[in-house]
């Protein structure tokens, strides 16, 4: 019956190894265990002393390996998102492995003597121990030891709703250690730890069960999540995460094969580091933007997670892929403030910008109102692929003269302004006087060069309003223009409007 039970212990652990952490050592400390109790079985059934203490032996080696695997549960099932080297687990396998090799080649060096003292009603052994057996039952309660720290370490990082599963762990783990400790005390011969040892599998598998169908991992264990086109992640209200699907899982197998238990905080800042990403407010909503070879955008969505009596018990975050919407809304918003043209800002930006910059902290503020020469004739003349050059040109020239905090803009078809923040007068007539610098060295077939007229007006306080001041420098520029005598020739690649 015995044996029965650990079989179907395995078996339902089994079942589940692609969803619990630290499921394989787990099943390999049962198949252990159930090697432990099958030899000591043997044992207790043998007739020949020989061969009863030849499994009883066996039963040693088995039970060192058991320790060891329970360690290695209690490790996983604590620190998930932490894989162990492989060299680590040769290292934690040496003593087990020893004990099993001199079992079969040296047994003084484990038992200098021992004997079957009583056969019925059972058996009792003598036994003077050798040096090797202390190191194994050292090394093995060392195990043990070391498995309640683990246990313990997560019971102080736990939520209250999961805290009685580290307890759980922690009560088998000292109920096992007492009665094995019973059992050598009373002579050796195991009934004691094998007590315990069935206490401990049983209080293992019921805990890691509960684990799996309690009432904040029943969510997240439906089939939906891992069908669904965003990253779905499950955060206990201690800032660990309990579940992530398998989109999620994926998308952070660099960072952890499987983060089950990474504090979520850790998890996302991990990911920003490594892939130089961002993360802000836009529209009320969260952004993250990170490069994962392209430059992929993900929409943070967060809500509380309660149970069935209204505690909270975690949180529910959905990372959902929006890179095709933010690519869209940067190329519309691109559409909207840019001029198909000439690529300068156009009225829409223009009238953004004037409601930006009516503001103090940018006085003196400079508007440069500009309007071309010509252009009508150069239409009618050489067509209008002739004055969509010319345009183009007038707005290189704006723009290559404008400094980093100016903005140059397309007002209508062949009218311009500059705005400059923070822009005396002298260094607004300096920007003027590098536009015609640059015009006048332009030429270009067959217009040969840029007639421009330009007029400034400097907001020097708040009392003026932007109208006023768009106002002085449009007509200062309508006066330039009117000064200007301009001859066209069609020879000559002049023009007048």
């Amino acid at each position: 019956m015995l044996t029965a039970a650990f079989l179907a212990a395995a078996v339902g652990i089994i079942r589940r190894i692609n969803a619990m952490p630290g499921v394989i050592p787990l099943f390999l400390f049962y198949i252990m265990a159930f090697t432990w109790v099958l030899a000591y079985l043997m044992f207790t059934a043998q007739l020949t002393p020989d061969t009863a203490l030849l499994f009883y032996r066996y039963s040693l080696a088995a039970k060192s390996y058991a320790y060891v695997c329970l360690l290695l549960f209690a490790f996983r099932f604590t620190n998930p998102y932490i894989n162990i080297k492989p060299r680590i687990w040769l290292a934690i396998l040496i003593i087990p492995t020893a004990t099993l090799v001199f079992t079969i080649t040296n047994q003084k060096i484990i038992f200098q003597e021992i004997e079957i003292i009583l056969f019925y009603p059972f058996k009792h052994l003598s036994i003077i121990k050798g040096a090797w057996f202390y190191v194994n039952a050292f090394y093995g309660y060392m195990c043990l030891l070391l498995s309640i720290v683990f246990f313990v370490g997560h019971y102080r990082i736990s939520s209250v709703l999961y805290k009685w599963r580290s307890s759980a762990f922690i009560a088998a783990i000292a109920a096992f250690s007492i009665l094995d400790l019973t059992g050598i005390h009373l002579g050796y011969d195991s009934e004691g730890g094998i007590l315990g040892l069935l206490t401990l599998g049983v209080i293992l598998f019921y805990a890691y069960l509960c684990f799996k169908t309690s009432d904040l991992a029943f969510l997240v264990t439906g089939a939906v999540f891992n069908k669904i086109s965003s990253i779905v992640i499950m955060v206990e209200n201690n800032g660990n995460i309990l579940f992530m699907n398998a989109l999620g899982r994926q998308k952070f197998s660099f960072i952890s094969p499987s983060c089950e238990g990474m504090p979520y905080p850790d998890l996302l800042n991990t990911w920003l580091r490594e892939r130089r990403g961002t993360i802000r407010q836009e529209n009320g909503a969260t952004i993250i933007s990170v490069n994962d070879n392209t430059q992929r955008h993900y929409e943070l969505l967060k809500s509380d997670v309660t149970d069935k009596n209204h505690i909270a018990v975690g949180s529910f975050i959905e990372l959902k892929d929006i890179t095709v919407q933010q690519e869209l809304i940067t190329k519309l918003s691109h559409i909207s403030h840019y001029d198909q043209l000439t690529g300068i800002f156009n009225r829409r930006y223009f009238e953004a910008a004037c409601k930006q910059f009516d503001k103090a902290e940018f006085l003196p503020l400079a508007f440069i109102s500009g309007d071309l020469n010509g252009l009508k004739t150069v239409n009618d003349t050489y067509g209008h692929a002739c004055g969509d050059k010319l345009i183009i040109a007038a707005a290189k020239a704006l723009k290559s003269a404008a400094p980093e905090n100016g903005a140059a803009c397309r007002t209508g078809g062949d009218e311009f302004v500059v705005i400059i923040p923070n822009c005396p007068d002298e260094a607004a007539r300096a920007f003027i006087k590098s536009v015609y610098s640059y015009t006048s060295q332009y030429t270009e077939e067959p217009f040969g060069y840029i007639n421009i007229s330009l007029g400034c007006a400097i907001r020097e306080c708040m009392r003026v309003s932007i109208e006023q001041v768009l106002k002085e420098s449009d007509m200062i520029m309508y006066k330039d223009k009117e000064v200007k005598k301009i001859s066209f020739r069609q020879d000559a690649r002049t023009y007048n409007k």
